[in-house]
C-alpha cells in the first residue's frame, strides 16, 4: 500500500510515425499525459459520447429480465440498436400513460355500470347530467321539475343521473357535476385490454434486445476510445518533421517504454520529477485494500510524495462503524444482506469493492455487538456464554467515553505521524510529533482527574508532555529557513500562531469522538425501547397482543436499522475525511489517468 513513484519522460519521434507511436504507447496504457494548458485532457471524459447509444444502454440495463448475450459482433449495427431501443422506450412510455388514463377513467365509470347514451334522447335535445351527492347532504338536492334517477350508493355516495336539455344551475345542485364522457366502459375496458398487451409485447421486445448489451457497451467504448486518441492526436507539439509528448510513468515500466524506443527510433528522456513538478498521484495496494483505496478516492486524491492511507480509512471507518451500529443482532443482518446480493454485486469492480467492504463492515459489527453485550437491544444473561463474552457496556458512561477519547488520541496522532514521516530527518517533522505528545499528554492530565479516579499518577506525566509537545511546535513550526538570529522572531511568531490556531481545534476534533459513544449509545437505547413497547403489547392485548408485539419488533427494528447504518457511514466517514485527513493528509492531488483503452467488464 503505497503511493507508486513516477518518472517524467519526455518523448521525440517522426511526425509521420506519430500515429502508429501513439498506438503502440496505448496499448502500453501506462503513460499520464501531460499536454498543453489549452488542451483538454483527453482521458478524464472530456469527449462526449453518442447519446442515442448512451441511452438505450441505460434503459437496456433497466430491464429487469436479460437474454444471453450475443458474442459475436457479425452483423452488428450499434446504431440500429440504439435507434429501436430508444422507439420501444417511447412506444413504452406512451402505451403506459395510455394505460394509466384508461385505468383512472374506469375507476370513476365503474360506479355508474355499463351504459350507452341514447341517440333518440339527443335528438330531442335532452342530455344526461351526472352527480355524486354526499348522503349526508342529499336532501339538499333540489329534484323537483327534473327528472333524475339513483343508480348506485356507495360509501356514503349517491350517484344521481339528471335528465333535462340544460345543466342544473348550481343552487339546484349541492355539487359541481361529473364528468363521465361518450365513451362506454365496455369500450374503455376493451381499449385497457388492447394496451397491457401492447404493453407485454413491448417489454419482450426490450427484453429481446438486452441481448446486445455487451455489444453495445463495446461499440460505446470503442467511439469513446477513438474520439480520446484522436484528441491526443492533436495535443501533441508538433515542429514538422517532429512531434514530441511529455507524460508521467510508473518507474517499474520505463523498460517497456526504453524498448518501444528502440524499436521505433524515438528520443526518450526519462528523468525524476523536479520539486517544483506537482506528478499525479497513483495508489497500488492489493485487493483486500483496495476498497480502502475507493473509500480515499472518493473523497480527497492525496498529493505526489505524501502518503497513501488506504489501509488506515479502511480500519478506522470499519471500527468507527462497528461501534455506531453497536448490535450483533444488526451486523448478523448486515452479513446476511451481504450474502443475498452477493452475486448481484460482483458484476463491476465498484459492486466487489462494495461486497468486500460489507462484508467487512458486518463482521466488525457482529463482533463489537459481542464485546458489547447487544443482540437486537437484548443482553444475555451474565451466566450464558454470550454473558460471558461481553466486555463493555454501551450505558457505561464511563468507560465509553474514556473508550471514545482513547480512540481519537490515537487515529490523530497516528495522522501526526504519517504526516511526519515524509518529512523525516527535517526539523519540520518534529511539529508533528509535537502534537502527538500534547494529544498524549492530555489525554493522561484528562484521566487522571483530581486522583480519586486511580489514574492521578498520570498528571505529571501528561503536563510534562504537554509543555514538551508546546515546545516542539513553538519551535519547528516555522517555514521560513533561520539565516540568523534575525529571522528568529518570525520563526516563534510562527509557532505561536501555529499553536493557538491548530490548540482549540485539535481539542475539539479529539471531542468528535464522543460521537461514536453517543450514537452507539442512542441506537441501543431505541432497540431497548421497542422490545419493551413489543413486550408491553404482548401483555396488555388480548387476543392481537403477539401481532402487535411482533409489528413492532419487525418495524421498530427495521427503522433503527436504517437508522444506524446511515448515522454509521456518515459519521464514520466523517472522522476519516474531516478530523484525520485534515491532521494527516498535506494539500490534494490529482487522480494518475493511463492513456489507455477503456476496459469493459461484462457478467
Amino acid at each position: 500500500m503505497s503511493i507508486v513513484a513516477l518518472k517524467k519522460l519526455s518523448l521525440c519521434g517522426q511526425i509521420q510515425d506519430k500515429t502508429r507511436i501513439l498506438e503502440d504507447l496505448r496499448e502500453l496504457g501506462c503513460l499520464h499525459l501531460v499536454l498543453p494548458r489549452d488542451a483538454q485532457d483527453p482521458t478524464g471524459g472530456a469527449t462526449e459520447p453518442p447519446q442515442a447509444v448512451v441511452k438505450a444502454l441505460r434503459y437496456l440495463r433497466d430491464c429487469p429480465r436479460k437474454r444471453r448475450q450475443v458474442r459475436s459482433a457479425h452483423d452488428f449495427d450499434a446504431a440500429h440498436i440504439a435507434r429501436q431501443a430508444l422507439h420501444n422506450q417511447a412506444a413504452r412510455r406512451v402505451a403506459s400513460d395510455r394505460r394509466d388514463f384508461l385505468q383512472q377513467r374506469i375507476r370513476e365509470l365503474k360506479p355508474w355500470g355499463t351504459f350507452l347514451l341514447p341517440e333518440d334522447l339527443s335528438a330531442c335535445g335532452l342530455k344526461f347530467w351526472f352527480y355524486i351527492v354526499p348522503a349526508g347532504i342529499w336532501s339538499k338536492t333540489k329534484k323537483e321539475g327534473v327528472v333524475w334517477q339513483v343508480v348506485h350508493r356507495e360509501r356514503g355516495h349517491i350517484y344521481l343521473v339528471i335528465i333535462a336539455e340544460t345543466e342544473p344551475p348550481p343552487d339546484a345542485m349541492p355539487v359541481p357535476r361529473t364528468h363521465t364522457g361518450s365513451i362506454p366502459l365496455v369500450d374503455l375496458e376493451a381499449d385497457l385490454d388492447r394496451v397491457e398487451r401492447m404493453l407485454e409485447d413491448l417489454e419482450a421486445q426490450r427484453e429481446s434486445l438486452t441481448r446486445w448489451i455487451d455489444l453495445l457497451e463495446d461499440a460505446l467504448a470503442a467511439v469513446e476510445d477513438e474520439a480520446v486518441f484522436r484528441q491526443v492526436l492533436r495535443s501533441t507539439s508538433d515542429a514538422p518533421p517532429l512531434f514530441g509528448l511529455g507524460a508521467w510513468v510508473p518507474a517499474s515500466a520505463t523498460g517497456h517504454l526504453e524498448a518501444l524506443a528502440q524499436s521505433r527510433g524515438l528520443a526518450l528522456l526519462i528523468d525524476d520529477p523536479d520539486p517544483a513538478d506537482r506528478p499525479p498521484t497513483l495508489l497500488k495496494n492489493p485487493k483486500p485494500l483496495a476498497t480502502g483505496e475507493a473509500l480515499v478516492s472518493f473523497y480527497q486524491v492525496p498529493c505526489y510524495g505524501t502518503w497513501d492511507p488506504s489501509a488506515a480509512v479502511l480500519c478506522s471507518f470499519a471500527l468507527f462503524f462497528a461501534m455506531i451500529l453497536a448490535d450483533a443482532g444488526y451486523g448478523l443482518v448486515l452479513g446476511l444482506l451481504a450474502l443475498i446480493f452477493w452475486r448481484s454485486f460482483g458484476q463491476s469492480p465498484s459492486g466487489i469493492n462494495l461486497r468486500r467492504l460489507t462484508l467487512l463492515l458486518a463482521v466488525c459489527a457482529l463482533a463489537w455487538g459481542v464485546l458489547a453485550g447487544s443482540y437486537f437491544g437484548l443482553s444475555p444473561s451474565p451466566e450464558s456464554l454470550a454473558g460471558r463474552l461481553r466486555l463493555v457496556s454501551v450505558a457505561d458512561f464511563a468507560t465509553m467515553m474514556r473508550l471514545t477519547l482513547l480512540i481519537g488520541v490515537v487515529h490523530l496522532s497516528c495522522a501526526q505521524l504519517a504526516q511526519a514521516w515524509p518529512l523525516r530527518g527535517q526539523p519540520a517533522a518534529l511539529a508533528p510529533l509535537g502534537w502527538v505528545a500534547v494529544l498524549v499528554g492530555g489525554y493522561g492530565r484528562w484521566l487522571s482527574g483530581d486522583g480519586d479516579t486511580g489514574w492521578g499518577w498520570l498528571a505529571p506525566t501528561g503536563e510534562v508532555l504537554i509543555a514538551l509537545g508546546a515546545g516542539l511546535v513553538l519551535l519547528c513550526s516555522g517555514s521560513r529557513p533561520l539565516k540568523g538570529m534575525g529571522d528568529w522572531p518570525r520563526h516563534l511568531l510562527d509557532g505561536v500562531l501555529a499553536i493557538v490556531s491548530n490548540l482549540s481545534k485539535l481539542f475539539g476534533d479529539v471531542l468528535s469522538y464522543l460521537r461514536l459513544f453517543a450514537l452507539g449509545l442512542a441506537g441501543s437505547s431505541l432497540a431497548e425501547t421497542f422490545n419493551a413497547l413489543a413486550g408491553s403489547a404482548s401483555r396488555t392485548l388480548a387476543g392481537a397482543g403477539l401481532l402487535a408485539a411482533g409489528l413492532i419488533l419487525v418495524f421498530g427494528h427495521a427503522l433503527n436499522f436504517a437508522l444506524g447504518l446511515m448515522s454509521a457511514v456518515v459519521h464514520g466517514l466523517r472522522l476519516n475525511y474531516i478530523e484525520f485527513f485534515s491532521w494527516g493528509m498535506r494539500g490534494e492531488g490529482y487522480p494518475f489517468r493511463p492513456f489507455r483503452k477503456q476496459e469493459i467488464h461484462h457478467e
